[in-house]
């Protein structure tokens, strides 16, 4: 930050100037009367060189009110890049004031370091008049040579001088001679040193001048002060003999255990004599008698030399937890001779130190199982309170409860250790599986043994278990009725607990039959369970004109916690009344139950007619499953009335405690029909599932990863594999690349081996398969994922890929938008490439999706990530078209940096040298394998060099080589004297993307180049996009075009000379001109010249001031030339275009004062008769 000129620039004023100045600028002029700062290191870092400060006018600090305080801004970032962040410790640093105004009779101004701090400087002798003069000029000379130095980034009134022997270095002043400030000589004791750090040096300022009323006198202004962090301070001194009395800060903080606080006061300027000031406390939110011993008029004496006193005040330590609190002390009443400064009263807090240890809460509750249906972990809570500083420890114990170690695991008591700021820890306790008789059921914990803090009041809490409330699903997954019903109840089931009352909404829909015409239903309906109610029923109502048709009924919105089952949907069908009672069956043949269900509902259905009253005889079968340990055993009639066509039949689930065991089976079987008749479905296997928390696994086996495949004749093929699970698997399914999960055919071989079979619709190119399987407890594996390649696409589009990367619509172009990208594409489908942009080179590989999208890493995302150093990634995209296979000759994509997006186009190189080649490979034209030469034109710039000098008006040169293979070579220099060289494939359609990274790649040039053979040129590129980055220390162009200009490139073959020609390369013999203009020049030089048809040149008039080689083998001429005071001699180049006969190229002119060298216009022309 600049060092502020007091009451003329604002903190807020200087922050805009540091802004501005982020380019390197001359420092802002001084005026008559400004004091400066210097610093110097006469060792280490920053020894070279010293750091000037200008910190405004001496009026500000001669006028301020005697004991005030001016802040002078802060200087602290300067003095970092310059000397280094540790500049305020090194006993080899220095700084110093100085100042004078450019009078007659002038008053100048010097500091001196305080030795100790606190005690004034000895002043410096008076100076008379003619001493005063000569030091003046000292002085002037110094701020004359700061004048000509360009500002800090940071300051615009700073500036960093390089050390020299001349009066007009700052260094040179202080350390070239060995006397006193104004003895005509240099200025050894105006310093300070840091060897103590930033509180150890201040430097009292003195003011050398001549009145009529008191002739020549020096008197000392204040005192300067500088903060570790740069932060600089003036404070104008108090009258002569009177000593200011202050406080050192105005804030203390102080634990309550800690016996008392100490402060401090410090007196500053006379020290001879005695002083004396008065203490006085005043309570705030600490009360003195309890928190602290109040001071009331204590007297505090400083003795003769004396400039620190302490002052104790005793502070009382408070038992038990209490927020911080506060007190005031203050200054009064200085002694004769003494006065109040600065700060003169301060705020003392004290820190409670006491802290306590409880649970969070006094209650915990939490379900018997979690989500997965798996039994659930207590997370037990346990909190501090007030100080934290300390390590701390208590014990947990279980001390009570309904529930015992079988139902939960602890090994107790548990010791908790709390790190100091450490605030909670959390204790988990795993239960077990817990019968539901023992529900709800509760563990109490207790803390006990707290070692370096006390229990809080919520030292025992009590954790509660509960039943789970269950999940919802409907009892079979059809539900039929007649046409002729009027009503039909669908049944709803809870399974797996049935705690609490919940909620579910129904919803009914139909594609055939409309609702309020065929059915009638509430959407949504409300179903409600009460606590324990395990069956429910909603019902649709059957209108009279009602038609056959299905209804879809669906279940969503669990409330209280229940969650949906897997049956969360059923379908009522409506069939015509029968004229017989129809057959009875079970709606399906098996079915499963979570061992700690406590029962499953059988639906039996009623098809192909309901007249009249039937029943059938349900009975229970036991099997690996047995009563009454696993399922109580039932033998029971189910009755159906006239119409009906659905029921049901409860068998009660009994859990065990055996652990680990096997799913088990047993089997209920239809008997004795009375009025009906039986049908094919008449026994239902029964499957209780035991808790299980293992997941299956799942394997593909066809197609082979990464095979090429074949297909039917509807583009699909078959995915084969297998399926492994402790107790069974209930389903595999299968994904196609970003399609839906479809569920796969099971078979289960003869030695229980399950298999699974699926036929899929594929893509052309890579397909990727996803797999996963289910087990009968709702465990799911980790996905499986292979892929593999149909129609093979990928040969086809194998090669090289090059293109120019240019910003999209709305970025603008840069040097960090435009670059180069080449992508290899290999015949089994994978890519490599390559990104030049921003001034680096970032590579990147992946295959190619049969969407044509480039996927990238492990999990085939649509882009990459390319990772720059010390910047955001940049977000690559690639697309292949594989639509005209065999024709698609380009790549195109995009590349992205936050809000800047680039876009690309590469085209593929189709070019060979091989003998016959082979489709898509070609040969060149003959034609077009040659020799050229090339310009790049000088042209406008964009913002922010609108000036001629600010950019090259010289053109660049160079040459192009296209070779057998269709490989175009590009070698020359641009007008700045930057040389390029280049090489890439020429596309199809003879176009080079030609792209050059300049500037040790902080800067580039870029633009399509096409081979047209037209009137004037061979080949062009219109708008090449050139930045050049700012350089504050290049010797050309240093404010370079970071924002970017254009040039035009334009060129033709060269044929080389031969002996039998007629005429020189330049198409003429004889007479010619070589001009020279712009650059520096104060005005154009032109000089004549002679040529031969052997392209030997000779001076016309026998010019000496300048050399001219003309090569015929190149068509690249150069020289020298002698160019007017204070020109030296520039060298000079360019080329020749045959086929329109220019011949230009570019000079760099001398740098003038102030500026940086320049490019300026070389031409060679015929001359004029």
């Amino acid at each position: 930050m600049k060092l502020q000129r007091t009451k003329l620039l604002t903190l807020s004023a200087m922050a805009l100037l540091v802004m501005q100045s982020a380019v390197a600028a001359p420092v802002t002029t001084p005026s008559d009367g400004d004091i400066f700062l210097g610093f110097r290191a006469s060792d280490g870092q920053g020894s070279g060189v010293s750091l000037i400060v200008n910190v405004g006018s001496d009026t500000p600090l001669r006028t301020a009110s005697p004991g005030t305080t001016v802040n002078l801004g802060s200087v602290g970032a300067d003095l970092s890049a310059t000397f280094g962040s540790g500049w305020h410790s090194r006993s080899d640093f220095y700084w110093g004031f100085f100042g004078a105004r450019n009078v007659i009779n002038p008053p100048v101004y010097a500091s001196r370091a305080q030795v100790p701090v606190g005690f004034p400087a000895p002043s410096f002798n008076v100076l008379a008049t003619n001493a005063r003069t000569s030091t003046k000029s000292q002085i002037v000379s110094v701020i004359t040579a700061y004048q000509g130095l360009q500002a800090t980034a940071n300051n615009p009134a700073a500036a960093v001088q390089t050390n020299t022997s001349v009066a007009g270095s700052y260094h040179f002043q202080i350390t070239g001679g060995t006397t006193s400030f104004g003895t005509l000589s240099q200025w050894t004791d105006i310093e300070g040193n840091f060897g103590n750090g930033a509180a150890g040096t201040a430097l009292d300022f003195f003011r050398f001048s001549n009145t009529q009323a008191t002739g020549d006198v020096v008197s000392r202004l204040g005192t300067f002060q500088i903060t570790s962090t740069g932060e600089v301070t003036f404070r104008r001194a108090l009258p002569d003999g009177v000593a200011g009395i202050r406080l050192a800060q105005t804030e203390y903080s102080v634990d309550e255990d800690a016996g008392f606080v100490t402060l401090t006061l410090n007196r500053t300027d006379a020290v001879s004599s005695d002083v004396s000031v008065t203490v006085n406390t005043a309570n705030g939110t600490a009360l003195a008698g309890t928190d602290y011993t109040a001071l009331s008029n204590f007297g505090v004496t400083f003795a003769a030399g004396e400039i620190t006193k302490t002052v104790n005040i005793p502070i009382t330590d408070v038992s038990g937890i209490a927020a911080s609190r506060g007190f005031t002390v203050t200054l009064s009443a200085p002694s004769s001779g003494s006065q109040l400064t600065g700060l003169t009263s301060a705020a003392v807090t004290i820190n409670d130190t006491d802290s306590e240890v409880q649970f969070f809460s006094a209650t915990l509750a939490l379900f018997a199982l979690n989500a997965s249906n798996i039994p659930n972990t207590a997370e037990v809570q346990v909190v501090r309170a007030g100080f934290l500083g300390d390590a701390v420890s208590v014990q947990v114990s279980i001390t009570g409860g309904s529930l015992n170690g079988s139902h939960y695991t602890f090994a107790g008591p548990v010791t908790l250790n709390f790190a100091a700021d450490e605030a909670s820890k959390t204790l988990s306790i795993p239960l077990n599986a817990i019968s539901a008789t023992a529900l709800p059921g509760t563990i109490v914990l207790t803390l006990t043994n707290a070692q370096s803090t006390s229990l809080g009041s919520a030292a025992s809490t009590t954790v509660t278990v509960n039943a789970n409330p269950g999940q919802i699903a409907f009892t079979s997954p059809t539900f039929q009725a007649l046409t002729t019903a009027t009503s039909v109840a669908v049944t709803l089931q809870r399974q797996n607990g049935s705690a609490g009352a919940v909620t579910v909404t129904v919803n009914a829909s139909s594609e055939t039959l409309t609702n309020g015409t065929a059915y009638s239903y509430t959407n949504p309906t409300v179903v409600t369970f009460a606590d324990g109610q395990t069956e429910a029923v909603t019902t649709v109502g059957i209108l009279g004109n009602a038609t056959p048709g299905n209804i879809l009924l669906t279940l969503s919105n669990p409330t209280g916690q229940a969650t949906l089952g897997v049956q969360s949907s059923t379908t009522l069908s409506l069939a015509s009344p029968p004229s017989d009672p129809g057959v009875l069956s079970f709606a399906t043949n098996r079915g499963s139950v979570f061992e700690e269900a406590g029962q499953i509902v059988i639906p039996i259905t009623r098809t192909n007619g309901s007249a009249g009253a039937v029943s059938v005889t349900v009975s229970t079968v036991p099997g690996s499953a047995v009563t009454p340990g696993d399922f109580t055993a039932l033998t029971t009639v189910v009755n159906f009335v006239d119409g009906q066509t659905t029921a049901s039949a409860t068998v009660t689930i009994n859990a065990d405690a055996v652990k680990n065991e096997p799913n088990e089976f047993f089997t209920v079987i239809l008997t004795n029909p009375v009025g009906a008749t039986l049908g094919t479905v008449i026994s239902f296997e029964v499957q209780i599932l035991d808790l299980d928390a293992v997941l299956p696994t799942v394997t593909i086996t066809e197609p082979k990863a990464n095979a090429k495949v074949t297909a039917n004749e509807e583009d699909e093929v078959v995915v084969k594999g297998g399926a492994k699970d402790n107790k069974g698997v209930a389903k595999v399914e299968v994904k196609i690349n970003d399609g839906e999960f479809s569920e796969a055919e099971l078979t289960i071989g003869a030695k229980g081996v399950i298999t699974y079979e699926l036929v899929v619709p594929v893509a052309r190119g890579t397909n990727i398969l996803t797999v996963r399987s289910t087990d009968y407890r709702g465990n799911v594996s980790k996905n499986v994922t292979q892929s593999f390649i149909y129609d093979d696409p990928y040969p086809a589009i194998a090669g090289v890929y090059t293109g120019l990367v240019t910003a999209a619509e709305g970025t603008t172009a840069s040097n960090s938008t435009e670059g180069l990208i080449t992508v290899t594409v290999a015949a089994k489908g994978t890519f490599s490439g390559k990104l030049a942009i921003d001034g680096l080179s970032l590579a990147f590989s992946g295959s190619i999706h049969s969407s044509g999208e480039g996927r990238f890493g492990t999990a085939l995302a649509s882009t990459a990530s390319l990772v720059r150093k010390g910047k955001t990634p940049l977000t690559l995209a690639l697309d292949f078209d594989l639509s005209a296979i065999g024709n698609s000759n380009q790549v195109t994509g995009s590349v992205q940096d936050g809000s800047l997006v680039s876009e690309w186009v590469a085209d593929r190189s189709l070019y060979t040298n091989k003998k016959n080649p082979v489709l898509p490979l070609v040969n060149p034209a003959p034609s077009l394998v040659a020799t050229y030469t090339v310009l790049f034109k000088a042209s406008t710039p964009g913002n922010p060099n609108p000036e001629a000098s600010g950019f090259p008006q010289g053109d660049g040169w160079g040459t192009v080589v296209v070779s057998n293979a269709g490989v175009a070579k590009v070698t020359g220099s641009l007008a700045d004297g930057s040389a390029i060289t280049f090489s890439a494939p020429l596309s199809l359609t003879n176009r080079l993307p030609f792209y050059v990274q300049l500037y040790t790649k902080r800067g580039s040039i870029s633009g399509p180049v096409k081979f047209d053979n037209l009137a004037q040129t061979d080949l062009d590129g219109e708008d090449l996009f050139w930045f050049r980055p700012v350089d504050a220390k290049s010797k050309v162009y240093s404010n370079g075009w970071p924002a970017g200009i254009t040039t035009d490139l334009i060129g033709s073959k060269f044929v080389k000379a031969l002996k039998t020609d007629t005429t020189s390369i330049l198409g003429f013999i004889g007479n010619g001109s070589l001009s020279f203009t712009q650059g520096t020049l104060d005005q154009p030089v032109n000089k004549g010249f002679s040529i031969t048809a052997a392209n030997k040149v000779t001076n016309v008039p026998a010019d000496k001031t300048f050399t001219l080689l003309v090569a015929g083998t190149t068509g690249i001429f150069s020289g020298t030339f002698t160019a007017p005071a204070p020109q030296k001699k520039p060298a000079y180049k360019g080329v020749i275009l045959q086929k329109s006969g220019e011949a230009s190229g570019y000079f760099l002119s001398t740098a003038l004062t102030g500026s940086t060298s320049q490019s300026g216009k070389v031409t060679l022309t015929e001359a004029s008769n």
